[in-house]
């Protein structure tokens, strides 16, 4: 609704064509009147520093506010299971696939190249 208000405000304002603001210059005039671009007074080396350190506060932002269960339950839960399940395999004395390989469950891709 508020596009077509603004578009309806575009066509109906009495604007001269733009084709009418453009000037035309000779080439000469042009090489005459040419300088070379200032130099820029910020240090590109600086704006990426900035940039880097920026994307790494981000980054480390999101990772802390990870931890708040208020703001990313699904998340919680999910780290609190995985961390509960390394406990308790840590537990019942040993590693996981180590335990599974031992029971005759799924092989190592190690275990099929060497033909066992």
């Amino acid at each position: 609704m508020l596009a077509a208000a603004a578009a309806v405000a575009l066509l109906a304002s009495p604007q001269p064509a733009a084709a009418d603001l453009v000037q035309t210059v000779p080439a000469s005039q042009v090489t005459t009147l040419a300088k070379p671009l200032p130099k820029q007074a910020v240090d590109k080396g600086t704006v990426w520093v900035g940039f880097i350190g920026g994307a790494v506060t981000v980054f480390g932002l999101t990772v802390l506010s990870e931890g708040n269960e208020k703001w990313f339950p699904a998340i919680y839960r999910a780290n609190k299971a995985i961390s509960m399940s390394r406990k308790r395999a840590e537990a019942s004395g040993g590693d996981f696939a180590e335990r599974a390989r031992a029971a005759g469950g799924q092989r190592g891709l190690g275990g099929r190249l060497a033909g066992g």
